[in-house]
């Protein structure tokens, strides 16, 4: 099944922040009560879920993967498609590398989106209305329950405007987005917040990842279910 597009037809590029799926390096935070291996097969199967669901957004959607490490490009390959372009990560940090996945397209002119790879069934209108709410601001934010974000889509790529964003943000932490939302009103920026969602780093977000899968679309979330048939 092919996704609507937004709502103006406007080409849109759409970026997964991606890290290989290595034990004891993905959803540490898990262990326990995950074992370090349960917790990476999450991962894998939340990473593999997301690029599925993007993959089936149509062709206004222009879909990236950004990996880390460097040396592990050809797993990104194999779990993509042609249609995808895959690129390393650079940066010291999260903040460095999600600026510098931005400026990757700071000549191109498109809008840019990009999410994380760790929201469990995420739903891809809230992605499809985060593009439409591009056309009346600037920046627009896909807030989680935790105080970070899921998503981040910006109108037009600067490099002045992205480092202006980016600075002095408490990365990982509750005040991750509200750090965000005060450099954009610094800058006197126009945004908007998308649909709340949720990162799965407790066994209470286990819990409601299991319940969740459970009573959505079969289709859409199958590695989820597999594992969680297998550990859960």
């Amino acid at each position: 099944m092919i996704l609507s597009n937004n709502k103006q037809g406007l080409d849109i590029t759409i970026g997964i922040m991606a890290k290989y799926p290595e034990e004891g390096k993905v959803k540490t935070r898990l262990v326990p009560p995950l074992t370090y291996r349960q917790a990476t097969g999450l991962y894998e199967a939340v990473l593999l879920d997301t690029i599925e669901t993007i993959s089936k957004l149509d062709a206004c959607y222009k879909k990236v993967i950004f990996y880390y490490p460097e040396n592990e490009g050809t797993y990104f390959n194999d779990i993509t498609g042609p249609d995808w372009l895959v690129l390393p990560q650079s940066g010291r940090d999260l903040g460095e590398r999600l600026k510098n996945a931005f400026l990757e397209f700071e000549e191109d002119g498109s809008r840019v989106m990009i999410i994380g790879s760790d929201s469990p069934v995420l739903p891809v209108q809230y992605l499809i209305d985060s593009g439409d709410l591009l056309s009346d601001n600037d920046i627009v934010l896909g807030p989680t329950e935790d105080g970070g974000f899921y998503s981040i889509a910006i109108k037009d790529i600067s490099r002045t405007f992205i480092e202006d964003i980016f600075k002095n943000i408490k990365w990982s932490t509750s005040h991750t987005l509200s750090d965000i939302v005060e450099n954009i009103k610094i800058v006197n920026k126009k945004f908007a917040l998308g649909g709340r969602w949720y990162d799965v780093d407790t066994s209470k977000d286990i819990e409601r990842l299991t319940s969740e899968s459970e009573s959505d679309d079969i289709e859409n979330y199958k590695n989820i279910r597999q594992f969680i048939s297998k550990y859960l």
